[in-house]
C-alpha cells in the first residue's frame, strides 16, 4: 500500500461511517433491560459489531473494560458482561492491543473481524491500514 494511499483510506472510512451514522439515526431505539455492562469502558467505544451469537465486539480509546485491562478492544456477552475469551494480542500472545485511535470495523461471515487501524504490536512494528482478528482476539497473520 502506498503511502499517499492511507489519507484516500481514512477519507472513504470517515465518509461511509457518516453514512452509517445518518442511517443509524433514522431507527427506531429498543432498550434490552437484559444487557447490563456494568461499568463500560473507561474511554470512548468507536466502533461496535453486532455478533450472530448475541456478543458484541467493542472497539476504540479505551484501556479497560468494566475494570478488566482491554487495550482497545473487547467482546461483551449477550448480557454485556465481558467476554474473557476475547483478547487482543499478538501471535504470540503478549497482550499489547491497539496503541492509536481506530477507524471503522466489520464482521465477516466466519466471525472474524476486519478492523481499520493504525496501531503498534507488541513488538512494535507499526501496523497500518487493514488488519483481521480471530475470534479469540489474536491478530490475524498471513500465512507465508
Amino acid at each position: 500500500m502506498k503511502t499517499t494511499s492511507i489519507p484516500r483510506i481514512i477519507l472513504l472510512t470517515s465518509i461511509l461511517a457518516t453514512l452509517a451514522l445518518r442511517l443509524a439515526a433514522e431507527l427506531p431505539v429498543i432498550l434490552d433491560a437484559g444487557f447490563a455492562p456494568g461499568s463500560g469502558a473507561n474511554g470512548a467505544i468507536e466502533a461496535m459489531l453486532a455478533q450472530p451469537d448475541g456478543k458484541t465486539l467493542i472497539f476504540g480509546q479505551f484501556s479497560h473494560v468494566q475494570g478488566v485491562a482491554r487495550r482497545f478492544g473487547a467482546r461483551l456477552n449477550a448480557d454485556g458482561t465481558l467476554d474473557p475469551g476475547f483478547v487482543v494480542t499478538t501471535v504470540n500472545h503478549v497482550s499489547s492491543g491497539f496503541d492509536l485511535a481506530g477507524l471503522p470495523a466489520v464482521l465477516q461471515p466466519d466471525g472474524k473481524a476486519v478492523v481499520c487501524y493504525f496501531f503498534l504490536d507488541a513488538s512494535r512494528t507499526l501496523r497500518t491500514g487493514i488488519t483481521r482478528l480471530n475470534t479469540d482476539g489474536l491478530v490475524t497473520r498471513p500465512s507465508t
